[in-house]
């Protein structure tokens, strides 16, 4: 998911701000948000303030947000930010390195699972390739045995479909 908050800005009426924060309110549950900050504005402390008591405004944990500085290169005299990371998007400076960072913060929250479905659960199936990194999957006689990668929304989700599964094989055997 990927929003813009380049509206967030100080004294909108009080109308605009709430129409804001209902666009934004599925941000909560992201799992990494990236605070983009263009570096070369002259009030650019006081946006990332904004920003940031916006998104505390809506319920977004403080440890999933990435914060980026845009437009470094432009910036002569200014000291590089303190915190978050400083790329350009113009010259490709600093994109490696927040690539990484987005990876590992993504893949961090990851969860190992090997589950074994009924060769005919196509449909629990095509989810996991969907929804998870499928790193592996075998032809067992049980059935197919999946080794992936998930994230912890994606593991209850998961657990609660087997769960339902379970439950409905049991009424109907």
């Amino acid at each position: 998911m990927i929003v813009d908050t380049v509206g967030f800005i100080a004294k909108l009426p009080h109308e605009l701000v709430e129409s804001f924060k209902g666009t934004l309110e599925h941000v909560a549950a992201a799992d990494l948000i990236l605070h983009v900050t263009d570096w070369a504005q002259p009030e650019v402390q006081r946006r990332i303030s904004v920003v940031e008591e916006t998104l505390a405004e809506l319920g977004a944990p403080r440890h999933r947000t990435l914060l980026v500085h845009n437009k470094t290169d432009l910036v002569s005299g200014r000291n590089t930010p303190a915190a978050g990371l400083a790329v350009s998007a113009r010259t490709g400076a600093g994109i490696p390195e927040l690539l990484g960072e987005i990876e590992r913060r993504l893949t961090a929250a990851e969860q190992h699972v090997e589950i074994l479905l009924p060769h005919d659960d196509g449909r629990t199936r095509a989810w996991l390739y969907e929804n998870a990194r499928v790193l592996q999957e075998d032809d067992d006689p049980g059935g197919l045995r999946i080794v992936a990668r998930v994230t912890t929304k994606v593991a209850g989700r998961l657990r609660r479909m087997l769960e339902l599964q379970g439950a409905a094989t049991k009424r109907s055997g």
